[in-house]
C-alpha cells in the first residue's frame, strides 16, 4: 500500500505525496523484506530532485548497512547501470555479489511473490533472484565493453534457465556476425512470446 503510494507519487512527480509516503515507510526501514525497496524509492526521489550524487550515496550506504542482502546488491547494480553507465563494470560486480548471495540463501524461507526489477521476469520463487542477477551482470558487462565476459554469463543463463527469453536475447547480443548459431538464436528470441524482446531481435543486425 505505502510503497505503491510512493511509486504513484514518483510517476506523477507529486513531491507532497512522495514525502508523506516516505514518512510512513520509516517504521519499516530495517525490515529485510522491505528495506531494499524503500531505499530504491528514496533514491528515485533524490533523482527526481536532481540529486544524483545523493542518490548514489544512499544506495552505497544501503549495501554497507545490509551487506548480506541480495536485493540490496541487485538494486545497486541496476541503479549504477541506469544512472552511471561509466560504472557498468562495478554494476556487474554488484550483480555477481547479488547472485552469490541468492544462491547461498536459496534455502531460506521466501515470503511472498518475487518482484523483479526487469520487465517480463516476474515469477514466484527465490531461484529467480539468481536469474535476474545473471541477466543484470551480463548486460552490465556488455555495456562495460567486456563482450567475452558478457557472453560467458549469458551462456550460463541459457544453461540454467533455458526457458527464459532473456537468456537467449543476451546470448544473441554477445554473438559475432560469423557465429553459426546466431541466426537460430535470433529466430528463437523472435518467437519467444515476449513482444519487446521479439521486436528487438527482429531489428537486431
Amino acid at each position: 500500500g505505502i510503497l505503491a503510494l510512493c511509486v504513484l507519487g514518483i510517476q506523477s512527480s507529486d513531491l507532497g505525496l512522495i514525502d508523506a509516503a516516505l514518512a510512513e515507510m520509516t517504521a519499516h526501514a530495517n525490515d529485510p523484506r522491505y528495506a531494499h525497496d524503500i531505499v530504491y524509492l528514496q533514491a528515485s526521489v533524490l533523482l527526481l530532485k536532481g540529486d544524483l550524487k545523493g542518490a548514489r550515496r544512499l544506495m552505497l550506504k544501503s549495501v554497507h548497512r545490509m551487506p548480506w542482502s541480495a536485493p540490496h546488491w541487485r538494486d545497486l547494480a541496476v541503479f549504477l547501470l541506469v544512472n552511471s553507465r561509466e560504472e557498468a563494470a562495478q554494476a556487474a560486480v554488484c550483480a555477481r555479489k547479488s547472485g552469490y548471495l541468492a544462491q547461498t540463501q536459496a534455502n531460506r524461507n521466501n515470503n511472498g511473490r518475487y518482484i523483479s526489477k526487469i520487465k517480463g521476469l516476474n515469477d514466484s520463487g527465490s531461484d529467480l533472484s539468481l536469474a535476474e542477477s545473471l541477466v543484470i551482470e551480463s548486460l552490465a558487462l556488455l555495456v562495460a565493453g567486456d563482450k567475452a565476459g558478457s557472453k560467458r554469463t549469458a551462456s550460463r543463463l541459457c544453461f540454467l534457465y533455458p526457458y527464459l527469453s532473456h537468456s537467449w536475447a543476451l546470448l544473441l547480443a554477445t554473438g559475432d556476425d560469423g557465429c553459426k548459431w546466431r541466426s537460430k538464436v535470433q529466430e528463437h528470441v523472435q518467437s519467444c512470446g515476449d513482444k519487446l524482446l521479439s521486436s528487438w531481435a527482429g531489428n537486431h543486425p
